[in-house]
């Protein structure tokens, strides 16, 4: 409706009566998955310009169509496919790339604040239950996990990112996320190339053993559970893996006298 909207509208005042039938039309500028076109009056030779895409406060749709895409669990290649059966322009991979990374930078920030608002409520609940340590500190137990990119079945431990969780037992709301990743596609293709790699975001960060993410990323949440929250995990609900337990004994976060228990 909007462009049909343009283009009753368009009396563009040249002083001859003319309007939008007394045009030709010159060119299209296409911006990904949305377009201008371009019209010339024949007798004024005012140039009109009718766009697909109203300024306004919706997302727009090249960034909608990213966000579709991370949201689906497809990458590009997907999005230009799925494009192309529908017979619809695909924008390139840097226009892709760009609005992947703000959308990224946007999901991470969400995410940090609504941890951050999780520890405050946990926090809150920790003080009514009056679960406080000698510090004034108030103490909470945790609920933790690990979860990878691949399926071991236990035999075949080689996923190349993993992901820690602690989450408020009080609360059942996340607390921290840590993540391990053992590759980087950009360094990975440098290296293949035998070329610098350009300046990127880089997401390597691991390069130890595949089953050492977990207990180093829950590690990494209790060391920061007092800077991030006000809060200490006094207590850890797990599963039957004792690594995790070991690596927070080697670390001791809230010091030799105050250690973690498994329940």
């Amino acid at each position: 409706m909007y462009i049909f909207d343009q283009i009753r509208s368009s009396n563009h005042g040249g002083g001859l009566g003319c309007t939008f039938i007394d045009c030709e039309y010159l060119q299209e500028i296409r911006s990904g998955n949305s377009s201008m076109w371009i019209f010339k009056c024949k007798m004024c030779s005012i140039k009109i310009k009718i766009n697909s895409k109203k300024n306004c406060d919706y997302i727009p749709i090249n960034q909608a169509a990213t966000n579709a895409s991370i949201g689906v669990g497809i990458g590009y290649s997907q999005l230009k496919e799925f494009s192309a059966i529908l017979d619809i322009p695909a924008f390139c991979s840097n226009t892709y790339e760009a609005h992947f990374s703000n959308i990224n930078r946007v999901i991470e920030e969400s995410a940090w604040e609504q941890m951050k608002l999780a520890g405050i409520e946990e926090k809150r609940l920790a003080i009514e239950a009056g679960d406080i340590d000698l510090d004034g500190i108030p103490m909470s137990p945790v609920v933790t996990d690990g979860q990878w990119g691949k399926r071991s079945y236990k035999t075949k431990y080689d996923a190349l990112s993993g992901a820690a969780t602690i989450i408020g037992f009080r609360t059942n709301k996340t607390l921290f996320v840590g993540i391990r990743n053992r590759n980087c596609c950009m360094c990975e293709r440098s290296n293949t190339l035998k070329i610098k790699a350009k300046e990127h975001n880089c997401f390597l960060n691991w390069r130890k053993s595949v089953t050492a993410m977990e207990s180093d990323g829950i590690a990494e949440g209790f060391t920061k559970s007092l800077e991030m929250h006000g809060l200490k995990y006094n207590r850890l609900i797990g599963d039957g893996d004792s690594s995790v337990i070991k690596r927070l004994n080697e670390i001791v976060p809230y010091g030799p006298h105050r250690l973690v228990k498994k329940i």
